[in-house]
């Protein structure tokens, strides 16, 4: 299992920790560290420096005179407290660099935060001394959640932000329906980091269920505010299950909580959340009001209680995600069902082009396709649309997109992407395929013979195409789907301007970034 494990954080191109972060840890460890010695790391790093100033200065200090220099801030702030921010800081900035189709970073950071916040202030009054200790961990409890999203792609992502359940609802979603879940990736990114291995232990083992009476042992206790902080549902929901509700009793049996102590530590969590959020404030959205989100774990002890959630049943959650899945993922005659269309020629529009071409883009990064795209511009259509009127026109249109639709199979898109204008996706061809097919739809398409009305009776037009194409090799150093199409127009155009009526390609090689430009 770890070998595989290993290969998912391998092939999602996690940065490396940057200098300061690996500083920060060596410090973290050491119990004689004096803000000398911390203070130049801090400055090492500007944007770090700046932020941390700013938290100092916020509202939830309410310092009497501004703070202006970082030796102020880490004075007023302590130095245990800006020590285990600022390393969160750096490890949530490295992961964020990761590129990871249709995930919303805003919304994961945002509830990864305010339960970094929780974490601390259930420390606070259940161990002190471990407080910074439970901001880190919980602010990593998820980060194998992006990681195991960006591997198994988009019915991964629906789990964890479009599902109305739990977080543990959520996970058992998770195990039913991938091989690993996100505590082990997670697990890995903390070894690949060289991370202190309990934390590690402490994220792999967050959603199993710990000893629930209160124990003096701080280790144990740290594990207990993990489970219960990783457990706790934000936001909206509507189904719950068995364990939610055993969680309120945990808390009582853990940290002997009455609801009242828990609804003045959610206060509490609140207002330091306004405050932290100065220092992620840019991986986090503009709106940090969080009073919704806590407002949901307010009510979710009589929501409960009073069964006013549904319960939760794992195979019918996992049913409506493959429902879902039928219709936005996979194949393009799946996709387009409720996207809006082309209505002259039946073909998917520019929207879920760039949706689907991103996504490719992204499984060439991974190593999983190679991709082509061909952009298709037709000759001189603006002649044929002047002589035979739209109507004409529109009869070009349609047969060249059912030919169009004749090369497409599971794995491909074709789209109306101008007025004469069309593109097409393909994946997993081989190079040589590629040219065969791009050389062979050229000649299809100087062979139409369109039957038009016009005023002399009916006429054969045909048509012509100038074609310009890319063909990414997996593992090609691809950017975004702007950038690939950009490609492909330019390649067209090469054909558009000097003689029509064919090809121009362009190969992205797997191992240079150098490509092989011909014309055809």
């Amino acid at each position: 299992m770890s070998n595989i494990v290993d290969k998912i954080i391998n092939q999602s191109n996690v940065p490396s920790l940057p200098a300061v972060a690996q500083k920060l840890v060596t410090l973290r460890v050491s119990k004689d560290t004096n803000i000398s010695e911390f203070l130049p790391v801090l400055e090492s790093d500007p944007i770090l420096s700046t932020r941390i100033i700013r938290v100092a200065n916020s509202a939830y200090t309410d310092l009497q005179h501004k703070v202006t220099t970082l030796d102020e801030a880490v004075s007023t702030l302590g130095i245990n407290y800006v020590r285990s921010i600022a390393l969160g800081f750096e490890l949530v900035a490295t992961l964020n660099n990761v590129s990871i189709p249709d995930f919303n970073w805003y919304n994961h950071w945002q509830q990864n935060v305010l339960r970094s916040v929780l974490a601390r202030q259930l420390a606070k009054r259940h161990c002190p001394e471990r407080r910074e200790e439970a901001f880190l961990i919980a602010l990593l409890l998820d980060c194998g959640i992006p990681l195991s999203a960006k591997h198994y792609g988009a019915q991964y992502t629906q789990v964890w932000q479009e599902c109305s359940c739990s977080p543990v609802s959520k996970h058992q979603i998770e195990k039913k329906l991938f091989p690993f879940d996100h505590t082990a990736t997670g697990a890995a990114l903390i070894r690949h980091w060289r991370l202190p291995e309990i934390l590690a232990k402490f994220i792999q083992g967050h959603h199993i269920y710990p000893a629930s009476q209160a124990s003096s042992r701080g280790l144990e206790q740290l594990g207990q505010i993990a489970y219960f902080t990783g457990s706790l549902p934000l936001g909206d929901f509507d189904t719950i299950c068995e364990e939610d509700g055993n969680l309120w009793d945990f808390s009582r049996s853990v940290f002997g909580f009455e609801q009242a102590d828990f609804l003045e530590i959610l206060e509490s969590t609140r207002q330091e959340y306004h405050n932290i959020a100065n220092l992620f404030s840019s991986f986090l959205s503009s709106q940090t009001e969080v009073t919704r989100l806590l407002l949901q774990s307010k009510a979710l002890p009589n929501r409960y209680y009073e069964r006013e959630c549904k319960r939760f049943d794992c195979q019918t959650e996992i049913r409506k995600l493959k429902e879902q899945e039928q219709k936005t993922i996979g194949s393009i005659p799946q996709a387009n069902r409720g996207v809006s269309m082309d209505e002259q020629t039946g073909l998917v529009g520019r929207e879920l082009l760039m949706m689907y071409l991103e996504h490719a883009c992204q499984k060439v990064k991974d190593g999983d396709t190679s991709l082509t795209v061909l952009f298709i511009d037709l000759d001189d259509f603006k002649v044929i649309n002047d002589r035979y009127g739209n109507a004409g026109g529109n009869r070009v249109l349609e047969e060249v997109a059912d030919l169009l639709q004749s090369f497409i199979r599971d794995k491909g898109c074709i789209a109306r992407y101008g007025a004469d204008q069309f593109v097409m996706i393909l994946l997993d061809l081989e190079d040589r395929n590629t040219l065969q097919l791009t050389k062979y739809l050229t000649e299809q398409i100087r062979r139409l013979e369109i039957v038009i009305r016009s005023p002399e009776g009916r006429e054969k037009v045909q048509v012509t195409a100038s074609i310009g194409m890319v063909f990414c090799e997996p593992n090609a150093p691809v950017s975004n789907a702007i950038r690939i199409l950009e490609h492909a127009d330019h390649q067209m155009y090469e054909v558009k301007n000097s003689r029509k009526d064919g090809f121009s390609y362009t190969v992205l090689n797997a191992i240079s970034d150098v490509d092989r430009s011909a014309a055809k």
